[in-house]
């Protein structure tokens, strides 16, 4: 549960201007992301959580075990709450790959799957338009296992 004081150093954060997305304004992750603090549960101690996941827990309440909260502007720091909602992590990717970013899709991970052993790695990477790490995570089972057969 987020308490007012968090709202409030939440809020802090936040630019709402004439654009119709709000948008974080303190520390981002490598996708754009916002990060916020808030406390774990043990004493003191805070966790780093996205902020948008924020936003919609000062919103609308408690996330549902198992959903992500997805952009419906395709904008990583956007914390508008108009702009949110929920989704499964496979719609998720459905979502992403929709909108060309498509590395971590599942057509893209199928396309992976087909390749491998047709050519290497790196160039799998380089005719999809993914990391060759992508390509190797995906060769080795690291990500999308369950997902994509």
């Amino acid at each position: 549960m987020i308490t007012e004081k968090r709202k409030e150093a939440f809020f802090k954060y936040v630019m709402k201007n004439s654009e119709p997305c709000w948008i974080w304004t303190a520390s981002r992750n490598k996708c754009g992301y916002g990060n916020f603090n808030v406390e774990s549960g043990k004493g003191k101690e805070f966790k780093s959580v996205l902020a948008h996941r924020v936003a919609w827990e000062i919103f609308f309440g408690e996330i549902p075990h198992g959903l992500c909260v997805l952009h419906e502007c395709d904008n990583p720091p956007c914390v508008n709450p108009r702009h949110l909602r929920l989704g499964t992590h496979l719609e998720n990717m459905i979502d992403a790959a929709k909108k060309g970013r498509k590395g971590r899709s599942p057509l893209v991970v199928k396309k992976i799957r087909k390749l491998l052993g047709t050519m290497t790695q790196r160039k799998i990477a380089a005719t999809l338009g993914v990391t060759a790490q992508h390509v190797s995570d995906v060769a080795t089972g690291k990500t999308w296992s369950r997902y994509v057969s």
